[in-house]
């Protein structure tokens, strides 16, 4: 399949990028609003801006608390993926299948994952898609070692915010028919220069700066991956199996394979020891009512792997595969008026969260506001010479406090000094508390 032009790959990206940008900026802003609140602890932790300033302008201060009772219910779901083993399955697919062939492709696809990263790569999809509705992860193809000329397979952890996964035209809920994709993160300097032999300052400053071409005083590069359909005719060989044309015209130029395609067939066999030229027509099954070659119109996939910076075009690569290799998984899909939205774990049930946190905050305040032991005294009560040690009542551990029973010069008596017991916690947020604990 002819490899795409620089300028091919520069208006298809252009072209795709925005509607795919227009489609996936609701979720991530929704993803990083979500994975805030889940994760946050500590004062202000889940409280808004608007919050924090309308509670912080009253006199005295109201103080802004949480206590996120969302974590721990994370954690479990997350660790109890975590634990579990996720891996390939090879399962012959008809009565003819090898089972040893099979076993071997099984250990190979494990080997794979476990040299490549598959397990870090897939915990981290785990913990963002629970505790936010998106989880992505990644492969790609790198060097086996810094003195090999082989590449291996390589599993890598994606930030959901900066993951652009089709446009939103997919149908399928894993999204294996999306054509394009792009994933983009920023490069050191010394890194891009190591990997593409070119200065990333030439790369920065760049007009039309965006996701897709970079920003600021770090280069981004982009991995943009897209699919390439050409029509193609599909037949069926004489060996049962399928293949395109093109595919047929080649295996005439290599013996070895017509040799294994031919099988028993010795009339073809007879015809090519003659000298007599086989042709593709002649490795097509026919129908057996018809005799009409069995064939169908249909097209040859390529996914191509290209590397972009500054509006340049630094790699294309063709990727070994008929899917392009971003992983997205999502939460509860929940669609009203044509609107989607993803779901994670937490969100049901931040709102009783935040009436737990202004339950947690109310009862701290009241609590702060009131003193231990609070006295009721005339001032005629006390005499100046025990003033000290009443103004120490609430603090001290005196066993007497005296005080003038009587005015002065007067047989008329004085009001008694009395202590009130200290202000206790309001039993109406006490109760609010303990039901939030359990709508959480």
């Amino acid at each position: 399949m002819k490899k795409p032009t620089n300028e091919e790959v520069l208006k298809r990206v252009e072209e795709w990028f925005p509607r795919a940008q227009s489609y996936w900026k609701t979720h991530h802003d929704r993803f990083d609003t979500i994975k805030q609140f889940a994760k946050a602890s500590g004062e202000n932790g889940q409280w808004t801006d608007d919050e924090v300033r309308a509670r912080g302008a009253t006199n005295p201060p109201r103080v802004t608390l949480t206590e996120n009772l969302l974590g721990p219910f994370i954690n479990q779901v997350v660790n109890d993926i975590k634990q579990s083993d996720f891996g390939v399955q090879v399962k012959g697919k008809d009565n003819g299948s090898d089972p040893r062939l099979a076993a071997m492709r099984q250990g190979l696809h494990r080997g794979i994952q476990q040299i490549g990263g598959f397990k870090a790569a897939l915990d981290q999809a785990a913990d963002d898609l629970v505790t936010a509705g998106l989880g992505c992860f990644r492969m790609v193809t790198d060097w086996a070692d810094r003195k090999s000329h082989q590449k291996e397979f390589q599993f890598y952890e994606v930030d959901p915010p900066r993951m652009f996964h089709g446009d939103g035209t997919h149908r399928k809920r894993n999204f294996s028919d999306v054509t394009d994709s792009l994933i983009y993160e920023p490069y050191s300097e010394s890194r891009f220069k190591a990997e593409f032999k070119k200065d990333a300052r030439d790369f920065l400053g760049t007009a039309k700066c965006c996701a897709v071409w970079g920003q600021g005083d770090t280069p981004w590069v982009s991995d943009y991956f897209f699919q390439d359909d050409t029509p193609e005719t599909l037949a069926t060989c004489i060996d049962g199996k399928s293949r395109y044309v093109s595919e047929i015209k080649e295996l005439l130029e290599d013996p070895e394979r017509l040799d294994r395609v031919l099988g028993d067939r010795e009339d073809l066999r007879v015809l090519a020891s003659f000298g007599q030229k086989i042709t593709a027509d002649d490795l097509i099954a026919k129908d057996e009512k018809t005799g009409e070659p069995i064939t169908r119109e249909s097209s040859k996939c390529q996914i191509w792997w290209c590397k972009l910076a500054g509006k340049d075009v630094l790699q294309i690569e063709a990727w070994p595969g008929l899917w392009i290799p971003n992983f997205i998984a999502v939460g509860r899909k929940v669609g009203v008026r044509g609107e989607v939205k993803y779901f994670g774990l937490p969100e049901p049930a931040m709102g009783v969260q935040r009436a737990h946190n202004y339950a947690f905050s109310a009862m701290v305040e009241r609590s702060g506001k009131s003193p231990k032991i609070r006295t009721y005294a005339a001032l005629e009560s006390i005499p100046p010479q025990y003033q000290d040690d009443w103004n120490e009542a609430a603090t001290s551990n005196k066993e007497m406090l005296y005080f003038n029973a009587y005015r002065e010069g007067d047989d008329r008596p004085l009001p008694v000094p009395q202590q009130s017991p200290p202000i206790q916690t309001d039993p109406a947020f006490a109760d609010l508390r303990a039901m939030t604990e359990q709508g959480i």
